[in-house]
């Protein structure tokens, strides 16, 4: 890991003070079976629901219903919409996983905003909003989430 951020709006010194804070990045999926909390983070898609933007979506669910285990959490970070989450990303991590929904794994989302370098924020400084999918696990994503971001705008 070399502290270079391929994305603008991640900072390099945001991400080399993630690393030497124990950030850890790999392409190898076994290696994130042992984790309980992802994040999924895409670019923007097309709200029009264009199956080639989406597909890297479904990708990612596919990849995190492998790993999942009982009790996980699968946070939803992008400016697609809640409707994509439920309609198309829940349903792809139960079927890959075997696990259901609200009973075995949990759901958090929080929106990406796409404007940051239009109100002069970055993506780490601008505030998040979260939420969960029962109340219990909208505590654990704020929890999680205000150890990286200041939450609201």
């Amino acid at each position: 890991m070399h502290g270079h951020g391929s994305m603008s709006r991640v900072l390099d010194e945001l991400l080399k003070q993630a690393i030497k804070n124990g950030l850890s990045c790999t392409s190898d999926v076994e290696k994130i079976r042992k984790c309980n909390f992802y994040v999924i983070i895409i670019p923007p898609i097309s709200v029009e629901r264009n199956d080639s933007d989406l597909r890297i979506l479904w990708d990612a669910c596919e990849i995190v219903g492998k790993v999942l285990s009982g009790g996980d959490i699968v946070v939803y970070d992008f400016c697609g919409g809640t409707t994509i989450t439920e309609d198309d990303c829940i349903p792809i991590i139960e079927q890959v996983s075997g696990l259901t929904f609200n009973f075995n794994f949990f759901a958090g989302y929080s929106p990406r905003y796409d404007n940051f370098e239009v109100k002069g924020f970055t993506s780490w400084g601008a505030g998040k909003f979260t939420s969960g999918s029962t109340p219990e696990i909208t505590k654990i994503v704020d929890e999680v989430y205000t150890a990286v971001f200041t939450l609201g705008m």
